[in-house]
C-alpha cells in the first residue's frame, strides 16, 4: 500500500481500516492467551471473557466489512491499494473463525478438565502451542508486511496436520479398542484437536491473504 494518496480521506479510510483489523486481532489473541492459560492449569478459569470477546470481534468485523466496502465505492482503489482491502477482509474473516474455534476449545476443555485429569493433555497443549506459533507468525508477517515469514507459515502448518492426524488416529484406536474406558475422555479430546487444528490453517490461509497484497500471488491451491 502506498504511504500517501492524493485524496487524503482516502488514506484515512485505509488507515481506519488497519486500525479496526489491529483491535480484532488484539481481542483474538486475548482469547488464545485465556485458553494458553487454561491448559497450563488444567482448569477452566473465566469463561465468559470468551463470550464477551466473541460479540466484540463479531462487531469489529461487521465495522471492517462496512469500511472496506465504502473504500471501494467511494474510491475505487486499484493494485496494492485493492488487494489490501480485499485482504483485510479476508484476514477478518480468518481472525473471527479463530476466535470461534478458540470458544469451542474453551468448551470442549471445560468439559474434559471436569471430567478429571486426561493423561494425554501434554499431547493437547504441544499441539495448541504449534497453532499459536503459527497465528503468532502469520501476524508478525501482516504488521511487518514481512513475506519470508509469510511464506514460512505454509510448512509448519504441513507439520501442524500431520502431527493433528498423528495424534487423532492414536486417540481413535483409544476408543474403538475393546477396552475402551469412557472415562478416558478421548472423544471429549479428539473434538479439541479439531480446533486446533482449525486454528492452524485459518493462520495458513491470513498468511496467503498477505502474500496477496503484497506481491498479487496466489498461492492457496499450490501443494
Amino acid at each position: 500500500m502506498s504511504e500517501h494518496h492524493i485524496i487524503s480521506a482516502f488514506d484515512s479510510q485505509l488507515n481506519e481500516l488497519k486500525s479496526k483489523l489491529n483491535s480484532m486481532e488484539l481481542l483474538v489473541r486475548e482469547q488464545l492467551l485465556i485458553t494458553k492459560k487454561w491448559f497450563e492449569n488444567a482448569k477452566t478459569k473465566n469463561y465468559s471473557d470468551f463470550v464477551e470477546n466473541d460479540e466484540d470481534i463479531n462487531q469489529i468485523q461487521k465495522e471492517i466489512d462496512e469500511c472496506a466496502f465504502e473504500i471501494l465505492l467511494r474510491f475505487t482503489p486499484m493494485a496494492t491499494d485493492l488487494r489490501t482491502v480485499v485482504g483485510s477482509m479476508q484476514i477478518a474473516r480468518c481472525l473471527e473463525r479463530i476466535g470461534d474455534h478458540t470458544i469451542n476449545i474453551g468448551k470442549h476443555s471445560k468439559k474434559l478438565f471436569k471430567k478429571g485429569n486426561f493423561e494425554k493433555l501434554d499431547t493437547v497443549i504441544e499441539l495448541f502451542n504449534k497453532a499459536f506459533e503459527e497465528y503468532n507468525l502469520s501476524i508478525q508477517s501482516y504488521q511487518e508486511a514481512n513475506m519470508k515469514i509469510a511464506y514460512s507459515i505454509k510448512p509448519l502448518d504441513d507439520k501442524l496436520d500431520s502431527s493433528y492426524k498423528k495424534i487423532a488416529k492414536e486417540f481413535y484406536s483409544n476408543i474403538t479398542s475393546d477396552d475402551y474406558d469412557p472415562d478416558e475422555h478421548y472423544l471429549e479430546a479428539i473434538l479439541l484437536l479439531r480446533h486446533i487444528e482449525r486454528i492452524g490453517d485459518l493462520s495458513k490461509n491470513m498468511a496467503e491473504s498477505i502474500i496477496f497484497i503484497h506481491s498479487s500471488e496466489d498461492i492457496r491451491y499450490e501443494s
